[in-house]
C-alpha cells in the first residue's frame, strides 16, 4: 500500500504463494529512508505470527507515532472524495 507495489512477486499464483511463505519482501527506497515506517511494515509482514501485530490498535499506535512532527494532532485534515456520476437527463445544456 505504501509503494503501490505488491510485496511478494511471482509469475504465477503458486510462485507468489511460495514467496509469501519463504521469502522476505524487498524494502523499496521509498520506505528505506523512513526508519519508523520500515519497522512497521517489517512487523506487519513478519513470518512468525508471534512477532506480528496482535491488535489493530497496536498498529495504529505505531502509525500515529510515525507521523512527521510537522503534522500536529490538532491539525485539520481536509478530504475530498470524487465519485463517478452519469448524466441521466440527456440534455445538451448539462452535458459535461
Amino acid at each position: 500500500m505504501f509503494t503501490g507495489e505488491l510485496p511478494f512477486k511471482g509469475q504465477y499464483d503458486q510462485a507468489i504463494i511460495y514467496s509469501i511463505f519463504n521469502e522476505q519482501p524487498e524494502i523499496l527506497d521509498e520506505i528505506e529512508s523512513n526508519v519508523s515506517i520500515k519497522k512497521i511494515i517489517q512487523k506487519a509482514l513478519e513470518k512468525d505470527c508471534n512477532k506480528r501485530y496482535n491488535q489493530i490498535s497496536e498498529l495504529l499506535e505505531d502509525l500515529d507515532s510515525a507521523k512527521p512532527s510537522a503534522v500536529s494532532n490538532n491539525a485539520e485534515i481536509k478530504k475530498l472524495a470524487v465519485l463517478p456520476f452519469s448524466n441521466i437527463m440527456n440534455d445538451p445544456q448539462t452535458n459535461f
